[in-house]
């Protein structure tokens, strides 16, 4: 986590510096206006079965293309990670899910870089684990491996704002539409939606 903040302050300074220089011109091919570059962000995250949200942080990069006043498009690839947590007759469990997700954005300008960001996001789950803790014992519970499922698509909306100096800060609700893991009678006796908050600043080229 210290070095997601790390990237966060290198970004701030950056583009305190080149605001200072002066406005950059966007590419334009054709009339239309493209940029691209990397991205962080924290996570605040949860699965719909359980009771308690998990903060951790997401990295990728993005491309854009802005079509004329009012419509443009995004496509993203993010390392993000997920999960939740959920206590239960004293024992702590801790869900921790890592994703390759690509969310495919359409961006409806309300104002000149205001705007408002929707569209499909497809993820790919990487790595997982469940933790828990009873104390003074703790261990891993590896019987939930079995039963993830390694598609997750989801609903993206949120907002935008683009800075003229290259800086772009995002606010993003990622709603699933498919359940992170399959019904088991003792593991899993519900639904199980992944849901993500997610807050991230990007730097345009």
């Amino acid at each position: 986590m210290k070095r997601v903040l790390l990237v966060f302050m290198a970004m701030l300074v950056l583009g305190s510096l080149n605001a200072q220089e002066g406005n950059k011109a966007p590419v334009k091919k054709n009339g239309l206006e493209f940029g691209f570059g990397p991205k962080v962000g924290f996570n605040w995250t949860s699965i719909s079965t359980y009771n308690k949200n998990k903060c951790d942080f997401s990295a990728g990069v993005f491309a854009d293309v802005r079509f004329n006043r009012y419509i443009g498009a995004q496509i993203e690839a993010l390392y993000s990670r997920q999960g939740t947590r959920h206590k239960e007759n004293g024992t702590k469990w801790y869900f921790k899910y890592d994703y390759v997700n690509i969310p495919i954005l359409a961006k409806v300008y309300i104002f000149k870089r205001f705007s408002f960001d929707l569209g499909p996001q497809f993820g790919f789950l990487i790595n997982d684990k469940v933790k828990w803790k009873t104390t003074p014992l703790k261990g891993t519970d590896e019987r939930y491996s079995d039963i993830m499922k390694n598609f997750d698509f989801s609903l993206a909306l949120g907002f935008s704002y683009d800075f003229k100096f290259g800086l772009v800060a995002s606010a993003r609700y990622n709603i699933g539409l498919t359940q992170v893991m399959e019904k088991h009678n003792i593991l899993v006796d519900g639904s199980n939606y992944n849901r993500v908050f997610q807050f991230s600043l990007g730097w345009k080229f």
